[in-house]
């Protein structure tokens, strides 16, 4: 089995020019028909590594609440809408080969930390505090 591509980006909670935002990401990743029109039937998700789609909303929810960032004079203040706060990793594999599930997930980690040192390079998510 071999990748054909690995797309990373970076997602926030302001909707962009095609009106897509964290809460669609979330949508199209549990598979909502609101956010699945590009699937002809879609079904729920398979988990094969970490947590369910919405315990991760909820957790990112959660953390873009209370998440401060420096202001001008050194005062904190909740973050923009606008700043990054996911960040997504889509792989397409060629496939399916046997074992492919118990590949991807031991490829998982890997991803998690290439998606990291690209969240690192992001200068605006480098001001915010964890």
């Amino acid at each position: 089995m071999a990748f054909q591509f690995v797309h990373l980006e970076p997602w926030c909670r302001r909707p962009d020019a095609n009106g897509r935002n964290t809460t669609f990401v979330f949508d199209e990743a549990s598979r909502k028909p609101i956010a699945s029109v590009h699937v002809r039937d879609p079904k729920p998700p398979t988990t094969i590594w970490g947590v369910g789609v919405e315990e991760v909303r909820a957790m990112h929810d959660a953390a873009a609440e209370v998440a401060m960032t420096p202001g001008a004079r050194g005062k904190l203040r909740k973050i923009a809408v606008s700043q990054k706060t996911l960040h997504t990793v889509a792989v397409r594999m060629t496939g399916p080969a046997p074992g492919s599930f118990a590949l991807t997930s031991r490829l998982m980690p890997c991803f998690t930390a290439l998606a990291l040192r690209r969240l690192r390079a992001l200068p605006q998510l480098n001001q915010a505090a964890p």
